[in-house]
């Protein structure tokens, strides 16, 4: 049994499936217009701007180890 409590979905069971994918079409930036470095590195400051300077909730919140953040602070020049 589905979670919804029935055995059949109906079309309204999609609709968040599709609101999500077209709320991070609208927020990703048009194709060719960033490389993925500048992509992650614009993440990553605005991460540390969200988290004060926390590198452990920032690294976290990316899916990154802190080692694996700080690699990436060196390799842009960004100051933790």
């Amino acid at each position: 049994m589905l979670i919804r409590g029935r055995r059949e979905l109906d079309v309204d069971d999609f609709a968040a499936v599709r609101d999500v994918s077209s709320r991070e079409e609208q927020t990703l930036p048009e194709v060719g217009a960033m490389t993925l470095d500048e992509i992650e590195r614009a993440m990553i400051e605005k991460s540390m701007r969200h988290y004060e300077g926390n590198v452990s909730r920032v690294a976290e919140s990316l899916g990154l180890s802190r080692a694996a953040l700080y690699r990436r602070l060196e390799k842009y020049g960004i100051q933790a």
